[in-house]
């Protein structure tokens, strides 16, 4: 019953995608290639990115050598801003405070079952910006592309402060024209474990 419900909802979809002239970024089944999405902008490695913006932080792709090394500079993530604001528990954000500004090692351990949604959640992001943009996109926001990020800085008095680094961004943007695309929405993408629903970011 639910695949035949799914099945029905997928043609509806195709049919309200077509009727908005989006067919051809449209995706009827249940793989898409993102090199061939024209709704999907992808990051190019380091090594392929022009010369003049290989230092612009929103170019510098996610999990890369040159992300990992910016991040240490930083003693607020988007992942640990919770913590560091004192928003969770008090020695969570001593936790934190001790790490990054005394420079103790951190005693904190993921339990199995955390590590095991996390793991599910990094598996499956790149399945649920799948489905975003070869479905829900062409049927709800025809002109609008996901566009994917590197990070986003905010310094303190000329000092790194905080990182972000957003799964990616909704907006208008000419793949044509060298002008800088018009982010509307970051977003960030979770992923259903179980009865859970699982962050898949490291911010």
């Amino acid at each position: 019953m639910v695949k035949e419900l799914l099945d029905v909802n997928n043609s509806l979809i195709c049919v309200g995608a077509s009727v908005r002239n989006q067919a051809d970024v449209f995706v009827s089944d249940m793989q898409t290639d993102c090199f061939s999405q024209d709704n999907w902008i992808t990051l190019k490695d380091q090594s392929s990115i022009p010369e003049d913006l290989k230092t612009t932080p929103r170019f510098i792709k996610q999990r890369s050598e040159e992300w990992f090394q910016l991040r240490e500079k930083f003693k607020v993530t988007g992942s640990s801003l919770y913590k560091a604001l004192g928003l969770d528990l008090l020695k969570n954000q001593q936790s934190h405070f001790d790490k990054v500004i005394s420079d103790k090692k951190s005693t904190e351990e993921f339990s199995e079952e955390v590590k095991k949604r996390m793991e599910h959640g990094t598996i499956n992001e790149i399945n649920a910006t799948a489905t975003l943009v070869s479905k829900f996109l062409p049927f709800y926001y025809p002109e609008m592309k996901y566009i994917e990020e590197g990070v986003h800085l905010v310094n303190d008095n000329d000092q790194p402060y905080i990182i972000v680094s957003p799964d990616g961004s909704l907006g208008y943007m000419d793949t044509l024209s060298s002008n800088d695309p018009v982010p509307l929405n970051w977003m960030r993408v979770q992923v259903s474990s179980g009865n859970r629903v699982q962050n898949t970011s490291a911010l």
